[in-house]
């Protein structure tokens, strides 16, 4: 396993070589992603904040209910 740290306001790219096994990664994010365009500028981001939604969403959708992502926090 190779874990990495990528600098804060750094550009990055997954690479993944052709292999005959595939690729198997797991991310942890300690903060914001933030998107940059083409002249270092900010435009855009996705926090947690976002995930909280994407799982809001999730979880109405599967019957739980919205809220039960509150169940996830202490």
């Amino acid at each position: 396993m190779t874990l990495g740290r990528n600098t804060p306001g750094e550009a990055h790219t997954l690479v993944a070589y052709e292999h005959k096994d595939p690729m198997k990664v797991f991310f942890v994010v300690s903060g914001p992603l933030i998107w940059l365009d083409e002249n270092g500028e900010h435009c855009g981001y996705f926090d947690v904040h976002h995930y909280i939604a994407m799982c809001r969403e999730h979880y109405e959708k599967i019957g739980l209910g919205a809220d039960y992502v509150k169940t996830l926090f202490r």
